[in-house]
């Protein structure tokens, strides 16, 4: 057992090995925020799958142990709950949501809001998910006449912008083909400072703020101001239509006719801190995701080749998918987004406490003690996966693959694992197989450079540069 209570002498955190940090800041300026979870992952090469470094004076352990991250994951809300210093810069800039959420609060919404995603609602939204795709096409199709590159991160940006608005509220913010929009223009100042204040020792901005807290504030205004008014006409939608009530067209219109037909209580400040979440989550994650899927299309044109194969055994003629089924029915497509996902995890670490003095693995934790988690390096372990370091998305079309145990699976955990896992995961593989499958039936992906992008962590990772040319098939 992981945490039992037991006779025998548990080990304390000052016990273990880790790198050696200067008095009162500790390891403070030997990271790196955009580039933590390779220094974290690199020093779990040279002191283990559990270390400690110390932030100010504060001392935190770094796991990347696979039986004890997949126990943490599982045994959240009750025993662990994220980083208490995340609860209250969500609040802070007004995207507090089922996130950030903990405790009967995150019961509470994650109710409300699994509804508003599930497969019925998706299903429902699907003819809007492929307008919103054929804008994607045109677009891509005019780079391919002018026989020019793309930021491949920025256009899927837009992309997932247009999908989450539209699901999100009904709104059509339409940045495939206009140039921004008052939403989209503000969500990018939000993750970097979420991840800044984060990892902040001390809540300076509290104190006096940088220009980018400034940038922050000014984006939050606009975004309320935006949102607020939105909400504001959905009710009256609802009110003038009540049969949307039976049947939402909407995330929004959901999550207000649940909201107005339940005794749960919902108020019009988490209702905007779960669209704000949705928004943000709906943007980058799934748009860094396929960016990353890029890059190893680009760098592997026989596994593109396969995918266009595939493709077309399904979709025929049809340039774009007509219905949701047919994106069921393409494993390679699977594969290669797992696989990709395996490898460049856009959550590659993840933060936690106990809530609780515990035993972890024969250590002792005091109530508190921050968590490190790196997810994605015990998805590069050899001892987990065989011929780790390859991009390989057959492994996952053959049983186990001659990982024992389950190991494969227990250690590729994107989504997260247990109660908490990631309600947006079905959102976020259609659009990425619509996406892809629309790639495929029309057009091979390039790329000039054969550098491989840098990765950037700003609460998500993201490739730092990734130009792609599209030529018509």
């Amino acid at each position: 057992m992981l945490d039992a209570t037991t006779d025998i002498e548990l080990s304390n955190i000052s016990d273990l090995p880790g790198p050696k940090g200067l008095p009162l800041i500790g390891n403070l300026l030997q990271l790196d925020i955009k580039k933590i979870h390779r220094m974290l992952e690199g020093w779990s090469e040279q002191y283990g799958k559990r270390y400690r470094i110390k932030l100010g004076g504060k001392d935190v352990v770094v796991i990347s142990d696979t039986e004890l991250i997949n126990h943490i994951l599982r045994n959240r809300p009750a025993t662990f709950r994220r980083l208490s210093s995340i609860e209250p810069v969500f609040k802070e800039v007004g995207a507090h949501g089922l996130f950030s959420a903990e405790g009967d609060d995150w019961k509470r919404q994650r109710k409300i809001v699994m509804k508003a995603l599930d497969k019925a609602h998706l299903r429902h939204f699907f003819p809007t998910l492929r307008k919103i795709t054929e804008r994607l096409k045109k677009r891509w199709e005019d780079a391919a006449e002018k026989n020019i590159e793309v930021d491949i991160l920025q256009d899927l940006m837009r992309y997932t912008v247009d999908v989450t608005t539209q699901l999100a509220f009904g709104y059509d913010s339409n940045t495939i083909e206009c140039d921004e929009d008052v939403i989209q223009k503000h969500l990018a100042h939000v993750l970097p400072a979420v991840n800044r204040r984060v990892n902040s020792p001390f809540p300076y901005w509290q104190f006096f703020k940088l220009p980018a807290d400034k940038a922050l504030d000014k984006a939050m205004v606009e975004i309320r101001a935006e949102v607020s008014k939105i909400i504001k006409q959905c009710r009256l939608k609802l009110a003038d239509n009540p049969e949307l009530k039976q049947a939402p067209t909407n995330f929004l219109e959901a999550i207000l006719s649940d909201v107005d037909g339940s005794d749960e209580s919902f108020s019009d400040e988490e209702i905007f801190g779960n669209i704000l979440t949705i928004l943000i989550a709906g943007e980058d994650t799934t748009a860094n995701s396929l960016a990353w899927v890029f890059h190893y299309l680009t760098k592997y044109p026989e596994v593109q080749r396969k995918l266009q194969c595939e493709s077309m055994s399904i979709l025929g003629d049809e340039k774009i998918a007509t219905d949701i089924a047919s994106m069921e029915r393409l494993p390679f497509f699977d594969a290669v987004m797992t696989e990709t996902l395996r490898l460049k995890s856009v959550v590659p670490v993840m933060f936690f406490e106990p809530k609780n003095d515990i035993e972890l693995g024969g250590l002792s934790l005091p109530k508190g003690t921050p968590l490190f988690i790196l997810t994605r390096k015990i998805s590069v372990d050899e001892s987990n996966v065989e011929d780790a370091g390859s991009f390989k998305p057959e492994r996952w079309l053959t049983e186990r693959n001659k990982v024992t145990d389950n190991s494969l699976q227990l250690a590729n955990i994107p989504f997260g694992a247990g109660p908490r896992f990631c309600p947006g995961r079905h959102l976020s593989l259609l659009e990425s197989k619509m996406v892809l499958s629309m790639l495929c039936q029309s057009f091979s992906a390039t790329r000039s450079s054969k550098k491989s992008p840098d990765e950037i962590f700003e609460f998500t990772m993201m490739p730092d540069e990734l130009n792609i040319k599209f030529e018509k098939r």
